[in-house]
C-alpha cells in the first residue's frame, strides 16, 4: 500500500512501483487546508483510474488548530494507512521519504538533541502494528522531480512547503542549502554508523529480556542510550509509536534504584508501564470485573479469566463430587484458605507467591457448595500452558 500526497516524491514512487509490476493500492489523506487539495486529489484519482489501481481517501473536515498540527496530522494519516493496510491485507505500507528528508531529520535531531531509534529516517519501522518501508532514501528530491519529468508523471507542489512556518522548513531553506557534497556525505556516514551501532546494541539488549519483561537490575546498569533502546523494545509490540521522554526514563531509573516492589505509570489508553518485583513490563489493564461461574457437576469451560477441564477423575482431589455445586469467582477482600487447620489470608499468600499486584483482584478461587474456598491456583511466573493442562489462569 503506497501513501501518496500527489507531490513529486510520492508520485515518482507510485509510478516506479507500478512500472515494476507490484500489486498496489493507494492511500491519500485530504486535509482540505489548501484550495488546491481537491485538485490534487482529482489528479491522483485520474492516475489510479487509468492504471486500475485501488485508491482509498480519508477526508479530514475537522482538525485541531491548537498544539502541533503536523504531529496530529501524522498520527491521523498513519492510523488511516494502517487500517487500510490491514483491511486489504497489504504486506507493507510504503512511503516516499527521500534523502533530503533524511538529511533534514538528522539536522533537526541534532538541533533538538532528541533520542531516537534511528539517526535520520529509518529505512523500515513499525507503526500502529504495520510494517513501513521507505525505499527512496538513497534518492534526492531533484532526482525524483527529474523522474516525473522524464516519464510524464503529473504532480503538484504543496505551497506550504515553501514557507518558514515550520521548523523543518526553516532547516530545509536555511541550513540544508548551505551544505556542500562533503558535508552531506559526512552527515550520511555519521547516520549510517550510528544506525549500524544501534542495531548491534538492540540485539544485545534484547538478550536481557525474559518473556517480554525487562529485569530491574538491567535498568540499574544501563546508560541513557541503552535504557532508551530497552524501553523501545519494551513498548514496541503494544505501543510502537509511543514517545519515550527523558522524564519517563528518569522515573524508571528512580524506581529501579528504589525500594518499591510495585509501581505503575499510565502510558496511553488501557496500557501501563508496571514494575512488579524484579521486572518491568507493559500491561493492558482491564479494571477487574466481578465474575462468578457456577458448576453443578464436573465440567469443561473456557472463560476470559481461566480455563478448566474437570471432566476426568484426575482432578477429583481438587473438587470432590461431594463439593458440588462449585463456584469459581475472583478474589474478594477477606478471602482466606484453610491450610493445615490454619486460616491464611489470600492477601498474604499472594505476597508470598510474589503474585503481581495487578493480577490479584482478578485471580480465581474455587468455593464448595457451602461457600468455603477449597482451591486457589498457585502463581508461577514461568508457567507454560501444556496440552494436558486441566486448569490455568488466563
Amino acid at each position: 500500500m503506497v501513501a501518496v500526497s500527489f507531490g513529486p516524491d510520492s508520485m515518482a514512487l507510485l509510478d516506479m512501483l507500478h512500472e515494476d509490476g507490484y500489486n498496489l493500492a493507494v492511500a491519500h489523506v485530504n486535509y482540505h487546508k489548501r484550495p488546491q487539495s481537491n485538485l490534487e486529489q482529482s489528479g491522483l484519482e485520474q492516475y489510479c483510474i487509468h492504471r486500475d489501481i485501488p485508491l482509498y481517501v480519508l477526508d479530514i473536515d475537522q482538525y485541531s488548530e491548537t498544539g502541533n498540527f503536523q504531529g496530529w496530522a501524522r498520527q491521523v494519516r498513519y492510523r488511516f494507512f494502517a487500517n487500510i493496510a490491514t483491511q486489504i491485507g497489504a504486506q507493507a505500507i510504503i512511503t516516499a521519504h527521500h534523502r533530503d528528508d533524511h538529511i533534514e531529520t538528522i539536522l533537526l535531531q541534532k538541533k533538538r538533541k532528541t533520542m531516537s531509534i534511528c539517526m535520520g529516517i529509518c529505512e523500515e519501522t513499525t507503526l500502529f502494528g504495520r510494517r513501513v518501508l521507505r525505499p527512496l532514501l538513497p534518492y534526492s528530491k531533484s532526482e525524483l522531480i527529474e523522474y516525473c519529468a522524464k516519464h510524464g508523471v503529473d504532480y503538484a507542489v504543496d505551497q506550504s512547503n515553501l514557507s518558514d512556518a515550520y521548523e523543518r522548513n526553516k532547516i530545509r531553506h536555511h541550513e540544508v542549502t548551505l551544505l556542500n557534497s562533503d558535508d552531506i556525505n559526512r552527515l550520511l556516514k555519521e547516520a549510517d554508523d550510528y544506525n549500524l551501532a544501534t542495531k548491534a546494541l538492540l540485539t544485545s539488549i534484547q538478550a536481557d529480556f525474559a518473556q517480554c519483561k525487562l529485569p530491574v537490575l538491567k535498568v540499574v546498569g544501563y546508560d541513557e542510550r541503552q535504557l532508551f533502546l530497552a524501553v523501545h523494545l519494551l513498548l514496541k509490540n503494544q505501543l510502537s509509536n509511543y514517545p519515550i521522554s527523558k522524564s519517563l526514563l528518569s522515573e524508571m531509573r528512580d524506581i529501579a534504584h528504589g525500594s518499591k516492589s510495585h509501581w505503575r505509570r499510565h502510558l496511553r489508553g488501557d496500557y501501563w508501564l508496571v514494575r512488579s518485583y524484579d521486572t518491568f513490563e507493559v500491561i493492558k489493564f482491564d479494571i477487574a470485573k466481578q465474575y462468578s461461574y457456577k458448576y453443578e457437576k464436573p465440567s469443561r469451560d473456557d472463560t476470559p479469566y481461566f480455563f478448566m477441564d474437570f471432566t476426568s477423575a484426575s482432578h477429583r482431589n481438587l473438587a470432590p463430587l461431594e463439593c458440588y455445586p462449585i463456584t469459581i469467582r475472583n478474589t474478594q477482600p477477606g478471602d482466606y484458605l484453610v491450610i493445615a487447620g490454619h486460616r491464611r489470608l489470600l492477601r498474604r499468600l499472594f505476597i508470598d507467591w510474589k503474585l503481581p499486584r495487578h493480577r490479584r483482584n482478578s485471580w480465581p478461587v474455587m468455593l464448595d457448595k457451602d461457600g468455603n474456598i477449597i482451591f486457589v491456583p498457585r502463581y508461577r511466573p514461568d508457567f507454560n500452558k501444556e496440552t494436558n493442562s486441566r486448569f490455568f489462569v488466563k
